[in-house]
């Protein structure tokens, strides 16, 4: 692989989008990529994505408990507009 030739550094993350069965998807493919990945080179860190609170307001507590969990940081698109925060 390019980046063990490189001997650059990585920090993966799958952003996880949408509301319902569709979100749902994106988790189970992430939470996939995330275990396939762990620990595989010690230059390759992981992070967990969910897009935004108002993009997948749904899993984005499923997020960050797996983020607790793996113990990997949890990163979002931060909303510009207060309106755009959901009750969470």
């Amino acid at each position: 692989m390019a980046y063990e030739t490189s001997g650059m550094r990585a920090n993966l993350a799958w952003a996880v989008f949408g509301r319902g069965d569709e979100a749902e998807k994106q988790y189970e493919a992430a939470m996939g990529f995330t275990e396939d990945y762990m620990g595989r080179n010690s230059r390759i860190s992981l992070s967990l994505a969910p897009h935004s609170p108002y993009l997948c307001p749904m899993i984005l507590k499923k997020v960050v408990r797996k983020s607790e969990e793996f113990g990997y940081p949890c990163t979002y698109m931060c909303p510009k507009r207060r309106n755009r925060l959901p009750e969470c």
